[in-house]
């Protein structure tokens, strides 16, 4: 009887779904949630978060999928096929009498080996700004050519560039604003050079202003007091309630009073403006934005160096934000009021547009994941070569070093070699090419070290990656090496499940 590992069919059921979603040519999952709304998307993290189970082997697969999701941006739907071969060849060693412990040994020797054949095998263009800004380039465009807008590659891979090179060197994600616009196409999508929230001026107000001074705030502007819920006032003349109205005023301005001798043109509030607070910073020239959306204006006070104002305790202290440049625009069918033209100018927001919400939320995804990509390029700048290249290497060169180990090892690191060269293949099925016959025609100098031999799925043979400008970050490759190996050892160790 043939034996298995407890999660083993779990694991494959899951991996099983995701491997038709690998490569360029992988084909799209739609999602359905318990409200009827419908989501298509190829993206590995994706399909993993609304993978309605609770099995172990699932929380396993969606723990080790969220760190590489997080950490690198890429490769979740890699590392579930790559933990779905090297179990299934890990079944076929204990079936062969190979004990799990020397399973596991052999796999970490594999993954050591694997490792540094990739580090060998990489390369580093930092030095050379102009080669570096192209293989950056085509980085951006290897990671999109897998997802969604891929047919729009070329627009997002310079899109995306552009917005990680205006961060100048400070390499935060959050400093990038995404924006969602229905309507339109993709092509239509865009790099604005300033920050764009969703709102407009207030009434009479200009709609261009040179020179802002910028005030955030996040809080009431009306007088802070005591609510007190049921309470009455009674009055017995008319003078005495227009004495409460008046008092009512003067409570509501005294805090617009107090931002107009700090010699602001525009106030920005997470909170609301009433009307005759409004009126008044129109009539001293001063532009007014209310129920700002928290995210927007966090990354608005990022783009103008300023702080977000919660108290007027000492309004002296509050950092006021400068740019050269406040207007309101039209975007599609809704109004932006577009800040630009900051002293500190690393910063910037992608515009999307597209016809369905479907369409927008999964080029948000693809961007993310590129974004994420690009920005780890720029910490860690040593690549590698693409499409099968380095699993295909790897797996003839780990082949030929599983000689010189005793059997149960060698047999270890020939599993291993198959588990990797699975990936190439994988991608081929989904390409619709047969690759057996194209690695029986493979000459023994695409195994070098220096070789670029990889995968050409456009005209279903085996083509030249650097020709074909496929480049992947030698950092993600190793990540997806030492959690797959990682995650295959937990699923060999565990030999029995209870419930308590």
């Amino acid at each position: 009887m043939r034996q298995k590992f407890s999660l083993s069919d779990d694991v494959m059921k899951i991996v099983q779904s995701l491997s038709t979603t690998l490569g360029p040519n992988g084909k799209d999952k739609i999602l359905i949630d318990n409200e009827g709304h419908i989501n298509t998307t190829n993206d590995g993290a994706t399909i993993l978060k609304n993978i309605k189970s609770n099995t172990i082997a699932s929380l396993i697969l969606k723990d080790v999928c969220s760190v590489q999701d997080l950490e690198l941006g890429d490769g979740t739907t890699t590392i579930c096929c790559l933990i779905g071969e090297m179990l299934r060849e890990a079944e076929n060693l204990m079936n062969q009498n190979i004990h799990p412990h020397s399973i596991i040994e052999g796999y970490r020797i594999s993954a050591k080996i694997v490792i540094d054949i990739l580090r060998k095998s990489s390369f580093d263009n930092s030095f050379n700004y102009d080669i570096f800004l192209a293989d950056l380039l085509d980085i951006a465009k290897t990671t999109l050519m897998s997802k969604f807008i891929s047919n729009y590659c070329e627009t997002f891979s310079r899109i995306s560039l552009s917005v990680i090179l205006k961060l100048k060197g400070n390499l935060n994600r959050g400093r990038i604003n995404i924006l969602k616009i229905l309507g339109g196409s993709l092509k239509d999508s865009y790099l604005d050079n300033g920050i764009l929230i969703e709102k407009s001026f207030g009434i009479g107000q200009p709609k261009k202003l040179l020179n802002a001074r910028i005030m955030i705030l996040n809080c009431s502007l009306d007088s802070d007091k005591i609510k007190i819920y049921g309470a009455k006032v009674k009055v017995k003349k008319l003078s005495q309630m227009a004495q409460i109205e008046l008092s009512e005023n003067k409570r509501l301005l005294d805090k617009c009073k107090k931002i107009l001798n700090h010699g602001i043109n525009v106030v920005v509030n997470r909170q609301l403006i009433y009307d005759k607070q409004e009126r008044f910073f129109t009539d001293h020239g001063i532009i007014s934005i209310e129920n700002a959306d928290f995210e927007g204006i966090e990354k608005l006070s990022l783009a103008v160096n300023s702080e977000i104002a919660s108290s007027f305790d000492d309004i002296k202290k509050i950092k006021i934000g400068k740019a050269d440049l406040v207007e309101e625009i039209s975007i599609g069918s809704k109004n932006f009021v577009r800040f630009s033209g900051f002293e500190n100018n690393g910063i910037g927001t992608i515009v999307i547009r597209g016809s369905t919400d479907e369409i927008l939320d999964e080029a948000e995804r693809a961007l993310n994941d590129t974004l994420c990509v690009l920005i780890n390029s720029l910490k860690n700048s040593r690549f590698v070569w693409g499409a099968g290249c380095c699993e295909l290497k790897a797996s003839r060169i780990l082949q030929d070093i599983s000689k010189n180990f005793d059997f149960e090892y060698s047999k270890c690191l020939n599993s291993f070699a198959r588990a990797l060269m699975s990936i190439p293949t994988i991608i081929a099925y989904n390409s619709d090419i047969d690759i057996k016959n194209l690695v029986k025609n493979i000459p023994l100098e695409c195994y070098d070290l220096s070789s670029d031999s990889c995968l050409d799925l456009k005209n279903s043979k085996l083509g030249n990656a650097r020709n074909l400008g496929i480049i992947e970050p030698l950092k993600l490759k190793i990540f997806t090496i030492l959690s797959a190996t990682e995650a295959v050892e937990i699923f060999i160790r565990i030999n029995k499940i209870f419930l308590n």
